[in-house]
């Protein structure tokens, strides 16, 4: 899956942005990577905004051609019609710009976006964690937002737009007329115990472009000194997962060793979506870990849900290492399941 499918800071930052041009009556254009191919710089439904005086948010290709794309922008801003532009390794223009390592891209120009009545309704799918696509008609220029269940939809346009169209990913329809942008939830990992495993996976987490929730309700092990990164959460596992969103793209990591903070979070995530669940301890460990689960009415079929020991077998031993055969684990579990 592309990783712009997911929701993310730099979506919000495009969207209110918009926003606030539209608040000060400021005209722009929104360029939008609706194709790629080969060594592409950005990946697909990455978008720029350029106004009318000339400012800039968001990137389409990291700056290779950039240029071109703002020099359209403002051409569409005082009239000029919607457009796609093509650079490739094989156009004379592809070599200013950068892509000469057999790199393609296309990227659709367009003013404004025709959804301004519904940034706040995007916003706020995005900050809840729910699905939604935008559907750009590269042919009649319009855009259309679509936020429910598509196999729901009595829309026939609708239909037609998706029925051939893989619906995980963001791309141009087989017609060429649409582009369907879609966003997903961002994958979160919450972990359950601000140990010292936890310091090292919160980097991987911060790389991979994941979010990460450090959850403990130890007051001496949460603090800014010992976690830069992610969101530290100073509750016990249960009263977290009461207040927030444990979805099908969330991971749970229990790291404490102590069955008083990590069991509370494995009722919570055996209850939820997760689509993750991984402990630490040994297999002794695990073994009696899965006894009081069974004492506490769990099935054998939510215990196979659990990941333990965690990690990939990779022989770990250090923190550090440990953190590598966890995040390992997690991505080849989320992309196995990506490909169903």
């Amino acid at each position: 899956m592309n990783i712009n499918n997911f929701h993310n800071s730099e979506d919000l930052n495009i969207f209110n942005k918009a926003k606030n041009f539209i608040k000060q009556n400021k005209r722009f254009a929104v360029s939008t990577v609706i194709s790629t191919w080969g060594s592409s710089p950005r990946p697909i439904g990455s978008q720029m905004l350029v106004s009318e005086d000339n400012e800039i948010v968001g990137s389409v290709s990291g700056g290779c051609i950039e240029g071109s794309v703002i020099q359209t922008s403002l051409d569409i801003i005082n009239g000029s019609q919607p457009r796609v532009l093509n650079f490739g390794v094989s156009d004379e223009k592809a070599w200013e710009v950068g892509l000469t390592c057999g790199g393609k891209i296309s990227v659709y120009v367009e003013r404004d976006f025709n959804l301004s009545h519904l940034l706040d309704e995007m916003i706020q799918k995005i900050n809840s964690r729910t699905p939604f696509c935008i559907i750009k008609d590269i042919k009649e220029h319009k855009n259309h937002l679509y936020l429910n269940s598509i196999e729901k939809s009595k829309n026939q346009n609708i239909k037609s737009i998706f029925k051939n169209i893989n619906l995980s990913s963001s791309g141009m329809t087989e017609d060429k007329n649409n582009f369907v942008r879609i966003f997903l939830p961002k994958i979160k990992i919450i972990i359950i115990g601000a140990v010292h495993i936890a310091q090292h996976l919160e980097t991987l987490c911060n790389e991979c472009g994941f979010f990460v929730d450090i959850v403990d309700p130890r007051k001496s092990f949460t603090t800014k000194e010992r976690f830069k990164i992610g969101e530290l959460i100073n509750l016990w596992p249960e009263e977290y997962f009461e207040k927030n969103i444990i979805d099908e793209r969330t991971a749970v990591v229990l790291l404490t060793h102590d069955p008083k903070i990590d069991d509370q979070g494995i009722h919570a995530a055996l209850n939820s979506n997760a689509f993750y669940i991984g402990c630490l301890g040994s297999k002794r460990t695990h073994s009696k870990r899965l006894g009081r689960l069974k004492d506490a009415g769990f099935s054998d079929k939510q215990l196979n849900r659990i990941h333990g020991p965690i990690g990939l077998e990779i022989s770990a031993k250090s923190p550090a290492e440990i953190s590598v055969s966890i995040m390992a684990q997690i991505i080849q579990i989320q992309n196995k399941l990506e490909a169903l």
